[in-house]
């Protein structure tokens, strides 16, 4: 059974529960944290918080970053 992702209409990527688009704009939020945690000793929520109010990131990196935001308040 096909599922979607939780933040479009698009098929989930396998092994993933976002569609590609979702999945690629996590995978780059992932290896991005560790060079601002290293530059400004920040912990992942500030992180998610600090990149998505940036104008200069994506549709799809805000979406994760809010999604994962709401995951880790929801305790998933």
């Amino acid at each position: 059974m096909s599922r979607c992702c939780p933040l479009c209409w698009r098929l989930n990527e396998e092994g993933s529960e976002y569609c590609r688009y979702h999945s690629d704009a996590r995978q780059s939020l992932h290896k991005a944290f560790s060079l601002w945690r290293d530059a400004l000793e920040i912990g992942w929520e500030d992180y998610l918080v600090a990149v998505s109010a940036r104008q200069e990131s994506g549709r799809w990196v805000c979406e994760v970053a809010h999604h994962l935001l709401e995951k880790g308040k929801n305790g998933a």
